[in-house]
């Protein structure tokens, strides 16, 4: 048992595949008319070997491996994407250029209802889009109150009363090296009307800092 353990140590990616054939054949066996089945079979199996004190892989590693698109699951996608993006080649990229044509909608309606030209960039997919708020509060009402909503506000201030008075749940930029009190929207995942709230909603908020600032200057 010691050897085994050993060796799963040294390799153990093998354990996960012993866990599988040896659950395979676990799942096999009947008693009168139960049978086990292959998936509580390995996980019976899996557990067995977990009591050898194998650690397959470290929780964190497992998460690194995940944002950086290695693991499993981003691998199998990826593969699927790219398997997918070669039968859109025989279609004329006609799917490449219906997606694209959706999320290019929304993000003009979402600069629309912010009252700003569409930003031009053709190298941006424009699936994500970060607002700079300071820079849109100086352009909207002056840069005295652009510093006063810098000086006297939480960078996360911004995004926490958007989501708490405007129920509009977005991304601080900060932590995706955007200017601080920045916000970023995804452009992936929301209806299109979606975005023309949001946009109004980064507006009125923009607007209601304004009226306090405007009330404590006078």
């Amino acid at each position: 048992m010691e050897f085994v353990s050993r060796i799963l140590d040294a390799a153990p990616v093998l354990a996960i595949f012993l866990s599988v054939a040896l659950g395979y054949l676990l799942g096999k066996f009947k008693i009168g008319r139960f049978v086990l089945g292959g998936i509580a079979g390995t996980l019976i199996v899996g557990v067995a070997i977990g009591q050898l004190g194998v650690d397959v892989a470290d929780s964190r590693a497992v998460a690194l491996n995940h944002t950086a698109g290695l693991s499993t699951p981003q691998q199998v996608m990826m593969a699927l994407f790219a398997l997918w993006g070669l039968i859109d080649h025989a279609n004329g990229y006609a799917y490449k250029t219906a997606a694209q044509t959706i999320v290019r909608q929304r993000f003009e309606t979402l600069f629309k209802a912010l009252e700003l030209p569409p930003p031009k960039d053709a190298f941006s997919a424009d699936y994500y889009v970060t607002i700079d708020i300071p820079r849109l509060a100086a352009n909207r009402h002056g840069q005295a109150f652009c510093d006063w909503l810098v000086n006297e506000h939480e960078p996360i201030d911004f995004v926490w009363r958007l989501a708490n008075e405007r129920e509009v749940v977005l991304m601080d930029g900060g932590g995706f090296d955007s200017p601080e009190m920045s916000v970023r929207v995804s452009l992936a995942n929301l209806p299109d009307a979606a975005y023309g709230r949001i946009g109004q909603a980064i507006g009125e908020l923009l607007t209601d800092y304004f009226e306090t600032w405007r009330r404590q200057a006078s």
